[in-house]
């Protein structure tokens, strides 16, 4: 139960108790416990007020009552490196790789600076992390950060946040990307032009133009456009506007290549700089409309002149979307030339299909040594799962390995870096899972199913590991200080050898069949100059290992292919005599091999769309010792696995290269020589408050004064530091509210304390002309401790020492708008502390804003003392059971149960605890509930509306009465789920009688229905 749903639940038996002790069970920022009885108007008006507080309240991190942790695993040395435009935050462990990434951002700069005729007034800060693991630590940004989130821009402080991943031509992409967004929310931040025709910019328009004037365009990105245009799935221009999918990127990055090659860079520009009011009508169309571009201009620096699409008077008299669908079809009909759809192929099997256009992840295959099995990565959406599909007489059938994300051996199961492989013998496999915040090679016993040995090196990532033939070592890749490197680790001793050290990225290792060679890719090559952060292609290199009695010493280097195509994802053919890879070499990706000893390369396959991974230097083709090859093929928006028999194709393998160049547009600049030096100042960190926003407001009530509330939310630039002031000020303090709080999320213990002042008035109507008043002033201060155990469990302490003034008035009515106190009934002061410990387990998935798979629990125990004294105990447990994906049957039991001197009243009903009553309908010192819930989507097309049926049972009782099973309350209904801005819900009730005597069910026609704002439990 959120915090608000409890507050219904705990009040003071009035007809029992001296005194009346306020809720326990809120977190110290949210307690501003309610009696149900009639609305005094005027204090209607002030929870109006109170809006914005109490929102502010529910924003706190500690007031979660459910909710998996974002643990601080590690804590860091954080230095800053100034620059000219920069801050750059980064701690010891990466200081030589942030050096580097503050050239490139002032290279950076300096391009984007040009690009967009903008000059920054402060300097960017720039946060840096040495690996993904500590990247997911980060709060700066809220909520927890997927695998697949490369870095991050707020417009709040313009923090720029990102990991290194081991390249640096990786990192000098998506810094620049994230430039870009800082660009554009300074801009638009200065100009407020952060609306095109009084429209917000869609997603495609900031993406898109950050993926394009970061890295122009490149073959992934024109491969998802080869591959909607042969399947008729090419968005409009406008239709893009509503995409909030991966194709914003895509789609998005390929709709710039058109604008600037066509309708030039300025055309760009204009998006965010001001203008005059016509020009704004013109963009209004979302650039689908422009009858007059200048003249034809390009980016790219790839060919002596742009393909024939671009012409300069092929854009004379369109519009945008003629140009789009123009570029797709002629970009379409040259990369395709020559390629066939896999299905079509004499000799492809279909292994496994996806369910349709962009809802397949199929990725990674590996053989056994026999090929009559392979493993490989899949997604449900909720969970990442390794798999194996196993070769019937019936065909291939698929069963799931290890499922990520649920338990705390298993945090994570990587999709993005997804790799796995066999033992020679093909009795065990090794993969990679997340513990602790840092990854773990598991070895899993095939047969039984079972992990068998947990390998944990001293590193924080492992990708890509591969047995060798004797399964004595594991060879993998792993970043240390923010560089990646091979490594191997002796499975029985667990010993560590770095084969690598240097500054080049080095991926996808495999042992050769001898066990004396690695093949494996890297960013070295002829083209690449790390000194001037000159970045090449892709290549293959091998490593001759030194062996001394089956022990590796270490290893030799050697490149291999060394070509301008991106070349990557290498496998050793059975006899070692051969290497596989996937080469980009004619604007798709193709299969070639390589001989060892004619030095002879042959392509392989020619399949639409591409052999592919989810990332391009992921494994994306297994060879078995069978001579059976699976690939992992890109087609209808998703990723499928087929099967040949020997290679389908052998054609010679030579570079197209004007269909790479029609595949690649680099901005000129971006990738110009960087200066050797640059003006820095480095000095250690300290935390400083800074605003993060501020909200003001003041209104008179004629018969109350003058009224005013306000917050300010300051915050340091690492996010571990927040200090929230927030109050509603009256003329009179004793009528105002304020709340002074500080939460620190720096460590593995996270704590918070606030100091507050609420007030409620509540009118009791006794007869016409007189009426009773009861006023209470709470004041109080109060600690939360929280301590993670890992991402799904945490313990939580809470200790809140509280003083309460409550007094009683008769007023008499005197006219409309006023009310004079004639006498002062009661005037009494108490105080008391609330102690609390609660144990929290949660491995919940969602669907949109909705629990949809997983679990949850909640215990936890308050002792107030004092001068009110009383004890409350809750258990709360949850069960999602997913069915076809975005459905589920939810079900709740909970609990509770309060005693002592001051015992809490338990008020029980609503659509927070059961919808056949009206809200604190039932009542008692225990409760037990019970709800089943089944949730669907009503439109398949969007999560943000939801439709539920529901069987809701409730009972509560005393402990003089005690439970009684007659007494328990069911009720059947339906409701409605809508996210627009806020979380609502519609819910209708029908209340069930059962008679014992007859054994039926009586329905009582009083339907009860409400309507709230909220999540469903």
């Amino acid at each position: 139960m959120t915090d608000a749903q409890l507050e219904g639940m705990h009040r003071t038996d009035w007809d029992r108790q001296d005194l009346e002790p306020a809720d326990s069970r809120l977190p110290l920022w949210l307690r501003h416990p309610t009696v149900q009885r009639e609305r005094n108007p005027v204090r209607t008006l002030r929870i109006l007020q109170a809006l914005p507080l109490l929102l502010a309240a529910l924003a706190a991190p500690a007031a979660a009552q459910f909710g998996q942790n974002k643990v601080q695993y590690r804590s860091f040395d954080w230095r800053v490196l100034e620059t000219d435009h920069f801050l750059i935050h980064y701690y010891t462990q990466e200081s030589a790789a942030a050096h580097e990434a503050a050239r490139m951002a002032e290279r950076g700069y300096e391009y984007l600076a040009e690009f967009f005729q903008h000059e920054f007034e402060d300097k960017i800060p720039v946060i840096l992390y040495s690996t993904h693991q500590d990247f997911e630590q980060s709060n700066v940004i809220g909520g927890f950060i997927g695998e697949s989130t490369g870095g991050v821009t707020e417009s709040l402080k313009g923090r720029v946040t990102l990991p290194l991943t081991g390249s640096y031509a990786e990192l000098n992409h998506v810094l620049v990307h994230e430039l870009v967004h800082a660009f554009q929310f300074d801009l638009m931040k200065r100009s407020f032009i952060g609306q095109v025709g009084g429209r917000g910019l869609p997603l495609w328009m900031m993406e898109g133009m950050a993926e394009w004037v970061s890295n122009g365009v490149d073959p992934i990105t024109t491969m998802w456009v080869m591959d909607a245009q042969l399947r008729d799935k090419i968005p409009s221009v406008q239709g893009l506007a509503s995409v909030q999918d991966i194709r914003v990127y895509r789609m998005g990055q390929a709709l710039y290549e058109v604008i600037g090659r066509s309708l030039g860079p300025e055309r760009v520009r204009r998006i965010l700089k001001p203008r005059s009011r016509r020009e704004r009508a013109i963009d209004s169309d979302s650039l689908g409309t422009v009858r007059e571009p200048p003249p034809a201009a390009t980016m790219t620096a790839a060919s002596e002149g742009p393909p024939p699409v671009f012409a300069s008077d092929s854009a004379e008299g369109q519009s945008l979307e003629q140009l789009w669908r123009a570029y797709a079809e002629s970009l379409t009909a040259v990369l395709s030339a020559d390629l066939m759809d896999p299905d079509s192929i004499p000799g492809v099997e279909a292994v496994l299909k996806g369910r349709g256009y962009g809802r397949s992840f199929h990725l990674a295959p590996v053989a056994a040594p026999d090929g009559s099995r392979i493993l490989y990565y899949s997604s449900t959406g909720f969970h990442n799962e390794l798999f194996v599909a196993e070769r019937t007489k019936r065909g291939w059938r698929s069963r799931p390995m290890v499922t990520g994300q649920k338990t705390p051996d298993l945090e994570g199961l990587p999709l993005v870096s997804a790799s796995a492989d066999w033992s020679a013998d093909g009795t065990h496999i090794v993969f990679v899972a997340t513990q602790q915040g840092r990854d773990v090679l598991q070895i899993m016993n095939y047969r039984r199913r079972r992990i068998v040995r947990t390998l944990k090196p001293e590193l924080l990532t492992i990708a890509n590991p591969s047995f060798s033939p004797d399964g004595r070592w594991i060879v993998f890749s792993s970043l240390k200080g923010g560089e990646e490197d091979l490594f191997a680790v002796d499975v029985e001793t667990e010993r560590l050898v770095r084969l690598t050290d240097d500054a080049y990225a080095e991926r996808t290792p495999r042992f050769s069949p001898a066990g004396d060679e690695i093949i494996f890719a890297t960013d070295r090559g002829a083209e690449t100059d790390l000194q001037h952060l000159v970045f090449g292609p892709w290549n293959i290199a091998r490593m001759k290992l030194r062996l001394v009695d089956g022990d590796i010493l270490g290893g030799s280097v050697v490149q291999v292919i060394d070509t301008p195509s991106d070349d990557f994802a290498p496998v050793w053919s059975p006899t070692g005599d051969a290497v596989a890879f996937v080469s980009d070499r004619i604007g798709t990706y193709q299969v070639y091999t390589y001989d060892l000893a004619s030095g002879e390369v042959r392509q392989r396959t020619r399949f639409l769309s591409g052999v592919i991974g989810i990332v391009p230097t992921g494994p994306a083709l297994s060879w078995s010792k069978s001579n059976e090859i699976f690939y992992s093929v890109f087609l209808n928006g998703g990723w499928h696995i087929y099967r040949t028999d020997g290679f389908p194709e052998d054609l010679l393998g030579e570079p197209d290269e004007e269909r790479m160049q029609l595949t690649r547009s680099h901005p000129p600049d971006i990738h110009a020589d960087a200066d050797l030096f640059i003006s820095s100042e480095e000095r250690k960190y300290r935390t400083r408050l800074t605003p993060e926003y501020a909200v003001v407001g003041a209104l008179y009530i004629g018969n109350a004064g003058a009224a005013g509330s306000g917050q300010l939310l300051l915050g340091d630039m690492l996010g571990n530091h927040y200090l929230l002031i927030a109050g509603n000020l009256r003329t009179d303090f004793d009528q105002s509210e304020f709340l002074l709080q500080y939460a620190n999320l720096g460590g593995r213990w996270q704590w918070g304390m606030a100091g507050y002042q609420y007030r409620d008035d509540y009118l009791v109507i006794t007869d016409p002309s007189s009426n009773r008043l009861e006023s209470t002033i709470r004041r109080g201060f109060g600690m939360q401790l929280y301590y993670p155990f890992n991402r799904f469990r945490r313990i939580e302490f809470l200790m809140d020492v509280r003083t309460e003034n409550e007094s009683h008035f008769v007023l008499r009515t005197q006219g409309i708008d006023s009310l004079a106190v004639q006498e002062e009934t009661l005037n009494r002061r108490f105080w008391y502390a609330i102690p609390g410990l609660a144990l929290v387990q949660d491995n919940t998935s969602y669907s949109g804003f909705t629990p949809i798979a997983g679990g949850r629990w909640r215990a936890e125990f308050y002792n107030a003392f004092g001068q009110v004294e009383y004890q409350f105990a809750l258990l709360d447990w949850r069960r999602y059971y997913n069915v076809h994906r975005r459905g589920a049957l939810a079900v709740r039991l909970l609990t509770a149960a309060s005693w002592g001197r001051n015992q809490q009243l338990l008020r029980i009903g609503g659509p927070e605890t059961y919808r056949g009553a009206d809200f604190s309908e039932l009542i008692g010192t225990r409760t037990a509930i019970a709800n089943i819930e089944a949730r669907f989507p009503i439109f398949p097309s969007t999560e943000l509306i939801r439709g539920v049926i529901f069987f809701d049972a409730a009972t509560t009782w005393f402990e003089t009465t005690g439970f009684d099973a007659e007494r328990i309350n069911t009720a059947v209904g339906f409701g409605v789920r809508g996210f627009i801005g806020l979380p609502l819900r519609f819910d209708a009730a029908l209340p069930l009688k059962v008679e014992p005597e007859l054994e039926n069910v009586i329905v009582k026609n009083d339907w009860r229905t409400f309507f709230s704002i909220g999540f469903d439990y």
